[in-house]
């Protein structure tokens, strides 16, 4: 395994989206379709075009089971409510800014995903967005980033020890499997050290998260039923098949 791999693993928020991205204010009545509520963050509603866009946006494939399609589901959406709970953070904090300049830098780096602008312009129209919808998201993205960085990175320690654990054990044995010699620690030293980093910042964020979740009001929505009982207009699945599926807006009277 090459180091340079090692580093590309990012932190949790970004393995969410993209890692994933935020969908956050994005609505299905945008393309005149009819929308499903499948869960709702405290005042903040996931709907279930936000589910059917992180599934195209990631590349997911659709099981073709509907016990598969459910394990799908559940997943994204749980990405989907710990991101509108960090969102709803970062929007309370003031000090968290974003720069056109810091903006234009990301969706640079996003574009090299592409091979060609008719590429990425084509991606957006599958995703069914616009360039403005998806420059919101790539600032939420930010947003969160810095979040990340500001609240969690600061705290974060890495003792030499750690890094010499670190390095005779994972690092070497990695190497040792593709082959490698493992060069000296004195040259790696600082990449291991930002690899623990990252790591660490991940526990934080992770346990920030289950805080965060028992602390909020969260209505999950999203109801299988059986084949004879679907709820969702045909021409809201057109080209998107995720099979039989109910959205039960009643559920939340009983959560």
């Amino acid at each position: 395994m090459e180091l340079s791999h090692k580093l590309r693993t990012s932190i949790l928020i970004l393995l969410l989206l993209g890692t994933g991205f935020v969908l956050q204010g994005l609505a299905a009545e945008d393309y005149g379709r009819v929308d499903r509520v499948v869960a709702v963050v405290n005042q903040d509603i996931v709907t279930f075009s936000d589910l059917q866009w992180l599934v195209e946006f990631r590349g997911f494939r659709v099981p073709a089971t509907s016990e598969e399609q459910l394990t799908l589901f559940r997943e994204v959406l749980d990405q989907l409510i710990n991101q509108r709970l960090i969102t709803g953070e970062t929007s309370r904090t003031p000090f968290i800014r974003v720069t056109d300049e810091e903006l234009k830098g990301f969706v640079a780096t996003y574009k090299t995903r592409f091979p060609t602008e008719e590429a990425y312009r084509e991606a957006l129209e599958t995703m069914r967005m616009e360039e403005t919808d998806l420059l919101r998201i790539l600032k939420a993205q930010i947003a969160v980033n810095k979040f990340v960085q500001l609240r969690f990175e600061p705290f974060v320690i890495v003792l030499p020890d750690e890094i010499q654990e670190y390095y005779t054990g994972e690092f070497v044995s990695d190497l040792a499997e593709t082959n490698q010699a493992a060069p000296p620690l004195e040259m790696v030293e600082e990449t291991i050290r930002q690899i623990l980093t990252v790591r660490k910042t991940n526990l934080q964020l992770e346990r920030w998260i289950q805080n965060a979740r028992k602390n909020a009001r969260i209505q999950i929505l999203l109801m299988r039923e059986p084949v004879d009982s679907p709820n969702i207009p045909s021409e809201f699945l057109a080209g998107f098949s995720f099979g039989n599926w109910h959205f039960n807006e009643e559920a939340s009277s009983n959560r």
